[in-house]
């Protein structure tokens, strides 16, 4: 964190905001509000709460949300699936005195989706600006177009498949509880097969800026796996795991897909075609997030099958002279 950020973390502290962490998870689900953004579910937030220093405090009957990450201060206000008619403007006038007592100019409210923003352009007595970033945006796509290979804009990802579909010593076994480890050992794979990094060297590998290791993460989501609730695949090449894939199952045949991560070139195209075809072919849609600014993950993302885009906006309020 840089001084700024360290300065609202201390007050938010001293102010009733308590630490994120995989204890608050079942919490964090009561305020998920069906969402169909990756950001404001409940397994990344407690997963990953550790690499962004987040806090939350209940405040009105929203579960008001603040991490610290990319060089900013970023709040949520998450929706009660159990609360209605909550109070948002005496809400946002709350976080806005807390944000100036702190020393921030305004108030950022980011992931917001796109059925609540008229609520906060509706807000009144603030200057208010709404915008999004398209590495910001979630990917999602119809399981079946993951599966569909015609044309010739699959021809690369036809060949890819093929290539190891045709090849005995590729084998997929799903995670469970009980062979959780497994992907643990596909991901020290993968951290030895980027940049010739070993499975200690987490400091180093920079796999993802400003977010921390992956390991830490999946540890947390091994405390909360459950097989009702998650799935997965471990990709094996000769009895090696060498690849792994967790997803959540959510309402209306949705499903958000938290970790794919293979060590092998490729193999996540294969990785992802199997778990639509084989796992998920009575889902309907995957969403793995966004890319971060990432151009690597922003190429494969794009070119992986037929999407849209999940926009999440970026609020700024800024009270008005009076």
């Amino acid at each position: 964190m840089n001084e700024t950020q360290k300065q609202v973390y201390l007050f938010l502290k001293q102010n009733g905001f308590t630490p994120v962490d995989v204890s608050t998870y079942s919490l964090l689900c009561e305020y998920e509000d069906d969402t169909h953004i990756y950001d404001r579910t409940a397994t990344l937030t407690s997963t990953w709460a550790f690499a962004v220093n987040a806090l939350y405090r209940i405040i009105n009957g929203y579960l008001c949300y603040a991490e610290f990450s990319w060089e900013t201060v970023n709040m949520e206000i998450r929706y009660s699936q159990n609360i209605k008619n909550c109070l948002l403007k005496e809400t946002i006038d709350v976080l806005y005195g807390l944000a100036k007592e702190a020393g921030l100019e305004t108030l950022r409210i980011w992931n917001v989706e796109y059925r609540r923003k008229p609520e906060y352009e509706a807000v009144s007595g603030y200057e208010i600006k709404c915008e999004y970033s398209e590495d910001h945006s979630d990917y999602e796509y119809r399981v079946e177009d993951l599966v569909d290979l015609n044309g010739t804009v699959n021809y690369y990802k036809r060949r890819r498949i093929k290539k190891y579909q045709s090849d005995p010593l590729v084998s997929f076994a799903p995670v469970t509880k009980a062979s959780f480890s497994a992907c643990f050992d596909a991901l020290n794979e993968w951290c030895r097969h980027k940049d010739g990094f070993s499975e200690t060297d987490c400091d180093l590998c920079g796999a993802i800026p400003g977010c921390g290791c992956i390991r830490t993460g999946l540890a947390g989501m091994e405390r909360i796996f459950n097989e009702e609730k998650f799935g997965g695949l471990v990709a094996s090449y000769a009895g090696k795991p060498v690849g792994f894939a967790i997803w959540e199952y959510r309402n209306g045949g949705y499903v958000f897909v938290f970790y794919a991560q293979s060590a092998m070139t490729n193999l996540n195209i294969y990785l992802y075609y199997t778990m639509a075809k084989e796992r998920l072919f009575d889902k309907k849609y995957i969403n793995p997030g966004g890319n971060g600014g990432d151009e690597g993950l922003r190429v494969f993302k794009s070119h992986l099958g037929a999407h849209k885009r999940v926009h999440k906006y970026i609020f700024t309020f800024l009270k008005k002279d009076v």
